[in-house]
């Protein structure tokens, strides 16, 4: 793909992020991303067969960059529960800073327009914190052996505070953050 055609597949992306995260999937039809990214429709069919198609490569787009901030100043030196501390950290901050994000990938989540070979490919980009997660269980400090459990643990709590802040029922201090954390990490080990 050159950087032509990139920078239209940006725009595609950009738009279709716009208003999925404004009307949803559903109320998203092509005819509305061809105007809002200014790429002529016939030409989004020359990137993608289908709306589908469309909406399953943004969410890996997506989910790259979730994972990329998640996993942001990683440092293997750093005890178990300081990688885990600081994942947990850079994914609240993360949902905190892009809340569109959460909400697209949330209604992605939610419906089968996501494929079986994308939800694969997610898993490979994910492949970070699964790693993460392995090491745990083989060195005996995670006590749950389900590396979806886990994951989905550890998003639940992150995406609850998160949305307790955006909602504003609760103004989320640094110690209501740590607490949290320390809440998960319990939990899971």
């Amino acid at each position: 793909m050159n950087v032509q055609s990139n920078q239209k597949v940006q725009e595609l992306f950009k738009a279709t992020f716009e208003l999925i995260s404004e009307k949803g999937i559903h109320n998203t039809p092509m005819s509305a991303i061809s105007k809002r990214s200014g790429v002529a429709a016939g030409t989004i069919y020359h990137y993608f067969e289908s709306k589908e198609m469309l909406i399953n490569a943004l969410y890996l787009s997506l989910k790259e960059e979730m994972i990329k901030n998640i996993m942001a100043n990683y440092d293997s030196q750093e005890s178990y529960k300081e990688r885990f501390t600081r994942i947990w950290l850079n994914y609240y901050n993360y949902l905190i800073d892009n809340p569109a994000i959460l909400s697209f990938i949330e209604q992605c989540t939610n419906t089968p327009i996501i494929l079986e070979e994308t939800q694969k490919q997610a898993e490979a980009i994910i492949s970070p914190l699964i790693d993460f997660f392995s090491l745990g269980i083989q060195n005996k400090i995670i006590k749950l052996k389900s590396i979806p459990l886990l994951t989905s643990l550890l998003h639940g709590s992150v995406l609850s505070l998160a949305k307790i802040k955006q909602s504003g029922q609760l103004k989320v201090t640094k110690e209501i953050k740590m607490s949290v954390v320390e809440y998960s990490w319990k939990g899971l080990t």
